[in-house]
């Protein structure tokens, strides 16, 4: 057996972290501990964590430092487990995925890491778009075969690529609202690390808010739908994609920024955000140019 370290950053969350708990309860497998990285100023985590006691091995870390790549940073200094993954603190596990993961990594020594895809409360496939193969992940494939919630790593790679770059995702501080799990697999890819994709390992998820609140078109759903378009084209950038990549990204918004302008005003902006920040995203990391 194999132990895993599950990191999860949680800010301004408490019942939603129950999902998670109770399905870790229930795991067939249990050689696994957790580390709770909580960032908020008061103790609601606390009050969670208290009917948890006796039935989860988990370390609580309370920091004033903000963004969810720094918590799992912070929260790999501290992991003993030989492998380490990052589950949201609203998602939640089928009882023997822990098992599953393991049996894959002991049978597979060739494997640094290995991606599942995210499902919705019923178990479909409704969020994001996803690979439909098994396989190892590539530089031009990983965009439909992992997120950092997908991701198991064995816990040596983490020597070598120093972890997660901070100044990208949610709650960095920057212009990046996303591409730090990108980043991260990119930085696995160039130091021959494999990572296997395997569309059986299921992790369930609520309805975001990129899914369920698509046509309410706030200015938060704009402003959030720009900034994660930023960080997966400034990702692009960085690693030198090439351009007739970042323009196949750019069909869909294109398309559908253009059909829906004749239909709906806002939905034909949220397509035109999105393109604007593939693009500014992708000119940023590849030649910083200004946005």
């Amino acid at each position: 057996m194999i132990k895993i370290s599950l990191i999860i950053p949680t800010l301004g969350r408490d019942i939603e972290l129950l999902p998670l708990l109770n399905s870790l309860v229930n795991q067939t497998f249990k050689e696994f501990e957790l580390i709770i990285v909580d960032q908020n100023g008061d103790n609601r985590v606390n009050n969670v964590l208290k009917k948890f006691e006796g039935q989860l091995d988990y370390k609580h870390i309370k920091t004033e430092i903000r963004g969810a790549a720094r918590a799992r940073n912070i929260g790999i200094t501290i992991a003993t487990g030989k492998l380490i993954t990052f589950p949201d603190d609203d998602c939640w596990y089928p009882y023997d995925l822990l098992k599953n993961v393991n049996r894959l990594f002991d049978e597979h020594s060739e494997w640094e890491a290995i991606s599942g895809k995210l499902v919705d409360p019923e178990g479909k496939s409704g969020l994001g778009r996803w690979s439909k193969k098994d396989g190892l992940i590539d530089r031009y494939n990983l965009w439909t075969r992992h997120t950092e919630v997908t991701l198991f790593i064995r816990r040596y790679v983490f020597d070598k690529i120093n972890g997660f770059d901070e100044l990208l995702g949610v709650g960095a501080g920057t212009k990046w609202g996303s591409g730090e799990s990108a980043d991260l697999v990119l930085k696995m890819l160039g130091t021959d690390f494999k990572i296997y994709y395997n569309q059986n390992i299921n992790i369930h998820h609520p309805i975001t808010i990129d899914t369920a609140e698509i046509n309410c078109f706030s200015e938060k759903v704009y402003k959030k739908t720009y900034h994660y378009a930023l960080g997966m084209g400034y990702v692009m950038g960085r690693y030198k994609y090439p351009h007739w990549y970042i323009l196949y990204f750019c069909i869909r918004p294109l398309s559908g920024g253009i059909l829906e302008l004749f239909k709906s005003y806002n939905k034909s902006k949220y397509y035109r955000l999105i393109l604007k920040g593939r693009i500014k995203g992708y000119l940023a990391g590849r030649y910083k140019a200004k946005i």
